[in-house]
């Protein structure tokens, strides 16, 4: 009894123990490329101009192993950020002619699109740096087909894009959580929106039973989490990495600024005859529309998207074709033709949801509006940095 007691008093004493949160440091350009593997540096210089201050900060912080949590504007990289430093791990590892059996990186997303698009935007450095036949995907969600399950349920792959649901269900079996024993790193996209909820909870266990697995191996699980609004840094550090462990945080610069006014369509006549307020919002919106390239329209729920894309359909008869909703309950292929269409410039509106407000890389949009008041400051912010500009 008195050895159980002693062994419940230093277990307590370990995970009372807390770290607190360091601020990392940014590199420039000139010490960070070569740093990073030359075929990963020689693929970088042909794609992009040159490296974001959100990468300047993440980067070094992967390449040297350490967990961080980065905070930066949509549309600053920092996507990239958590991978370039997983891409230098494995290229260092094919050269080197030493084995990495099994997934290397997971890469957790709130939302199936958002993880249709990572899935997508991954393969492009891969071909880039000739690595289609040495580095393997699988994407996992609800809508994964049991072909794609049972191939990875078998081969495994190198890179795992999911969500916190799939990613509990493929840990609590044997044949799949073989497949993570040697995992080294873990992105966790927009963190901000798991951090206080029922799959944040899910998640941090999930990440708990996946740090259980890896006990042989002799490297730390490098955790890295990504955010546009993530606050207060500290509390969600501990969040990403657990009490006891160390983390870096990093604050990258806002490049871009944006424009955001409070449009009311109630500036005379307070109290209209039924249903002419609405009527008023339908029309100054399709003439915001009319006025614009690309626009993105926000609601609260997927009802409101629906109503909203149709009499929008109804009142731009010219621009029908170029007017789509998009929301979670829609089909898979429904929902990757809308992205597609908006990212490739084929559509003058899109009327959505929340399904559209993270990361999902739409392309150019001119003018971002949201009908209703966000649930909480964070979709607001979340959702204005969309694009330059916001109503």
């Amino acid at each position: 009894m008195k050895n159980n007691e002693n062994s419940a008093g230093r277990r307590g004493s370990a995970f009372d123990r807390k770290i607190e949160p360091r601020p990392a440091t940014a590199i420039s350009a000139h010490e960070l490329l070569p740093r990073v593997h030359p075929h990963l540096a020689r693929w970088f210089r042909e794609a992009f101009a040159a490296f974001t201050h959100a990468q300047l900060l993440c980067v070094p912080a992967v390449l040297d192993r350490q967990s961080i949590l980065l905070t930066s504007p949509t549309g600053s990289g920092k996507t990239l950020a958590g991978f370039l430093g997983v891409f230098d791990f494995l290229l260092r590892k094919i050269d080197s002619h030493d084995p990495f059996d099994g997934v290397q990186c997971i890469y957790v997303s709130p939302l199936r699109a958002l993880a249709y698009d990572i899935e997508k935007n991954l393969r492009t450095p891969i071909a880039g740096m000739g690595l289609d036949k040495k580095l393997s995907i699988h994407l996992r969600t609800g809508d994964t087909t049991q072909t794609s399950r049972a191939k990875f349920r078998k081969e495994g792959a190198h890179f795992l894009v999911t969500t916190p649901e799939s990613l509990a269900v493929m840990l609590a079996q044997e044949d799949y959580a073989a497949h993570f024993r040697n995992c080294q790193f873990v992105i966790v996209d927009e963190l901000h929106s798991f951090a206080g909820n029922k799959r944040g909870a899910d998640l941090t266990i999930s990440l708990e039973r996946l740090e259980r697995l890896r006990e042989k191996s002799v490297s730390p699980l490098c955790r890295i989490g990504l955010s546009a609004t993530a606050a207060p840094l500290d509390l969600l550090a501990h969040f990403l990495v657990g009490r006891d462990r160390p983390c870096l945080v990093a604050e990258a610069q806002i490049e871009k600024k944006s424009i955001i006014e409070v449009f009311s369509p109630i500036r005379r006549d307070p109290y209209p005859p039924a249903g002419y307020t609405g009527a008023r919002l339908y029309a100054e919106l399709a003439d915001l529309i009319r006025r614009q390239q690309s626009v993105l329209v926000f609601t609260n729920v997927r009802s409101a998207a629906e109503q909203i894309g149709l009499r929008l359909k109804e009142l731009l008869p010219e621009l029908s074709d170029q007017i789509e909703t998009h929301h979670a309950s829609l089909d898979r292929s429904v929902r990757l033709e809308v992205e597609d269409r908006l990212k490739n410039g084929e559509l003058r509106a899109v009327v959505c949801s929340t399904s559209l407000e993270l990361g999902i890389d739409i392309g150019a949009v001119d003018l971002v509006v949201m009908v209703a008041t966000p649930k909480g400051v964070s979709r607001a912010i979340q959702r204005c940095v969309r694009r330059d500009e916001c109503e």
